[in-house]
């Protein structure tokens, strides 16, 4: 199995980093909202009026919402290219266990 993408980095790298990025931006958006924001779109309301100070919380969800996407498109992605590999021929694995040994000694 092939590990590494042709610019050089492990394949799992970019979607971890990107969860990692995801995590720490609504973190720092749940934070931004708890301190100057009064916890408004983090606590339970009844009625809801955008202000300005909402954006942060807002782009951080968009980002996550963008993040399970690029997931998803991954996951069909690397599907129908396990089944187009699966199905062409010439790429299947070959078992030459039928083959014996010669038993003549080569003069």
């Amino acid at each position: 199995m092939k590990q590494n993408t042709p610019s050089g980095h492990p394949r799992w790298l970019p979607p971890v980093l990107g969860g990692a990025a995801c995590a720490v931006l609504t973190g720092a958006a749940v934070w931004f909202d708890l301190t100057y924001n009064g916890g408004k779109l983090v606590y339970p309301m009844d009625s809801y009026a955008f202000q300005a100070t909402d954006i942060p919380m807002l782009l951080a969800l968009a980002a996550d919402m963008a993040y399970v996407l690029y997931l998803a498109l991954l996951l069909v992605r690397r599907g129908s290219a396990q089944k187009r590999r699966v199905r062409e021929p010439g790429r299947a694995a070959v078992s030459y266990t039928h083959l014996k040994l010669p038993t003549t000694p080569y003069v």
